[in-house]
């Protein structure tokens, strides 16, 4: 700066002088000048001196860059960890919305929803649900006028007209007598079932935004066959959701003739429990488990308005080969298309993501899952009372049951949290 006040200074020292012997005009032209040579870094050396501007040097170019690289590396994982934080926080709010929708249900009827509703005329109904043949309305529809859904709710249509049955969910073109006077498309329930809902799920899990293609891998791409995701599963128990009766009226379904009284779960088939029969306390008792979405359009794990265990329900997930939350064992998740999931992805890649299922073609159903999230360390679960838990993977477990006695010994924290009347209250340090 100095030097452009000397250049300025010398240029006015010039134009004044050359004022007094050729006159303004041209004083003023020097001005000019000599002001348009300092705005370029002229710097008026004598005896023709060029001028010259030095720049950055490679090493200085490349020791900058180095010094960019080490923080951006510095940077990224707290800007990954900020990210996750925000994720998890929203995971655990869905968490809470949801709780506090199955409350005020409960309120309203006395009773939490039902896990899944079957049609009493079917053939083997619980069956039926469970091989995805017969799939009714279920809890996760029934809550939706609890969470400002109502609108959403109206669009499925859930009792035919004509018969007063149940209308399936699966039907992509509802007869005109079966909807009645309504005025709904006929396939008013795929419009119903594939619609998204970001309270259904959670923003840290990879794979919620792949919708589950129900005619996959043979039919695949049909909008008729897709359904929405959802990452929060209902506790229907530790027992075969085969067995719902039998578990809800407790009798004796093991060899030794002892009662399985620990079985049953909040919700089961056509079944719920009122806050008066979760005797172990409400914030004792979970009601709501987080779940992984499947990998791809043909893993049907993690779908919100689908009544089947690993879809939207939790079952067998402390009692039978993996016991603990987000827990690795192989062949821990009995689903429907058990070998299209393993021929899609493989069994390394779903070793790696601790989703392989069990594979069996004589073992096609849907009647056991893992609880499992993609936050480090554990899994978020709402309790009965509308509060959320965050339950470490490292919650004692016990051991493998038989019978589902309650026995003390057989059972850890993990198993009592999913029973709601066995008698053992536990603590809050999950």
């Amino acid at each position: 700066m100095s030097s452009l006040f000397k250049v300025v200074d010398f240029a006015v020292y010039r134009s004044t002088h050359l004022d007094m012997e050729m006159g303004s005009s041209m004083a003023v032209t020097c001005l000019v000048e000599s002001l348009d040579r300092s705005a370029v870094g002229w710097t008026g050396r004598r005896h023709g001196a060029e001028t010259t501007r030095r720049g950055f040097t490679l090493v200085e170019l490349l020791v900058v860059i180095a010094i960019i690289g080490i923080l951006v590396a510095m940077l990224l994982p707290a800007v990954q960890a900020a990210r996750e934080a925000a994720r998890r926080s929203q995971c655990q709010n869905n968490c809470k919305n949801l709780g506090l929708a199955m409350m005020n249900y409960e309120g309203v009827y006395k009773k939490f929803p039902v896990a899944i509703n079957t049609e009493p005329l079917d053939p083997n109904p619980i069956a039926r649900a469970s091989d995805g043949t017969r799939l009714y309305n279920n809890w996760a529809i029934d809550i939706l006028p609890f969470m400002e859904e109502q609108g959403l709710y109206d669009t499925f249509h859930l009792v035919r007209a004509d018969t007063g049955r149940l209308q399936s969910l699966t039907s992509a073109n509802i007869p005109a007598a079966s909807l009645g006077g309504s005025n709904k498309p006929a396939n008013t329930n795929v419009i119903a079932r594939s619609t998204e809902l970001s309270l259904q799920l959670c923003p840290s899990d990879i794979g919620a935004n792949n919708l589950f293609d129900a005619g996959a891998p043979n039919n695949s791409g049909n909008a008729s066959n897709m359904w929405a995701r959802g990452n929060y599963g209902y506790n229907v128990g530790l027992a075969l959701i085969l067995n719902n009766e039998d578990v809800w009226r407790k009798v004796a379904l093991d060899t030794d003739g002892e009662t399985m009284t620990c079985g049953r779960g909040v919700g089961g088939a056509d079944k719920a429990a009122s806050i008066a029969q979760i005797t172990d306390g409400t914030s004792h008792t979970v009601a709501l488990f987080e779940l992984r979405v499947g990998l791809g359009p043909v893993d049907r794990r993690g779908v919100w308005a689908m009544q089947m265990v690993g879809s939207n329900l939790v079952s067998q997930h402390g009692s039978n080969y993996a016991l603990g939350p987000n827990d690795c064992t192989p062949g821990s998740d009995d689903i429907i298309g058990n070998q299209d999931v393993v021929a899609s992805f493989g069994q390394e890649y779903l070793r790696q993501e601790c989703m392989l299922p069990y594979e069996s073609s004589s073992w096609d159903v849907s009647a056991q899952i893992v609880t499992r999230s993609q936050h480090p360390g554990g899994i978020f679960a709402t309790m009965c009372d509308g509060s959320v838990q965050f339950i470490s993977d490292f919650v004692e477990t016990g051991g493998q049951t038989n019978g589902l006695r309650c026995a003390e010994t057989i059972f850890g924290v993990w198993q009592r949290l999913t029973c709601p009347d066995d008698g053992y209250v536990v603590s809050n340090d999950f």
